[in-house]
């Protein structure tokens, strides 16, 4: 007779549930879930899960001298026109004697392109090239792109951690500058990537 909230035939989650419940290895498994314990799985907790939805993890940066006097230093992210996916993404940023990093998102790319400097996190991943592109631009005195957020004053040479994640649909950009002109600039990207499904992407803005 078949178990009733049965786990089925996963030894690994079998284990782990006898050993919350205070059982040894030597003594049975859980066989069946409880009315009383209920299993609370978030599959976007598992890195290692991406793949089996149909998700890519990316990282991306580039790291730019000081421009010179007068320009300013900009990296920027940007999920390509015709890509059909959605990238989320957040970022690390770090440079010189700074004050402040601005983030901003535009509709176009920054005009020189970084190259190779992408790679996706998990190795199983194929094609392993994310659509996600790293631009930058270091010869502008004014940095392209809304502003949409400024960090709080850090230390020279600290890095900010952005911590929320920003939604890119196909022909948006995530751009940090630095807040003073002539000043070095490095920014680590990390996002993920999937097709949009129907009605995700963003058509009016």
């Amino acid at each position: 007779m078949p178990l009733h909230n049965a786990i089925g035939t996963n030894p690994a989650l079998s284990r782990m549930l006898a050993r919350v419940a205070g059982l040894s290895d030597g003594e049975d498994g859980v066989g069946r879930l409880g009315e009383t314990l209920t299993p609370t799985i978030n599959p976007w907790e598992r890195p290692e899960w991406a793949v089996l939805q149909g998700e890519l993890l990316a990282t991306g940066g580039i790291a730019l001298g000081a421009p010179g006097a007068g320009l300013i230093a900009q990296i920027q992210l940007f999920n390509p026109l015709a890509s059909r996916r959605l990238i989320t993404a957040r970022f690390e940023a770090g440079g010189g004697a700074l004050a402040v990093f601005e983030i901003r998102t535009a509709a176009i790319a920054l005009p020189l392109d970084s190259g190779i400097w992408k790679g996706c996190r998990d190795s199983r991943a194929q094609p392993d090239s994310p659509v996600g592109e790293i631009w930058y631009d270091n010869t502008a005195a004014a940095a392209v792109g809304t502003r949409r957020l400024q960090s709080p004053n850090v230390l020279a040479s600290t890095p900010y951690r952005e911590y929320r994640w920003w939604i890119l649909h196909p022909g948006r950009g995530l751009a940090v500058n630095t807040g003073a002109l002539n000043q070095a600039l490095t920014v680590n990207f990390e996002w993920r990537e999937r097709l949009a499904l129907p009605g995700e992407v963003a058509t009016t803005t």
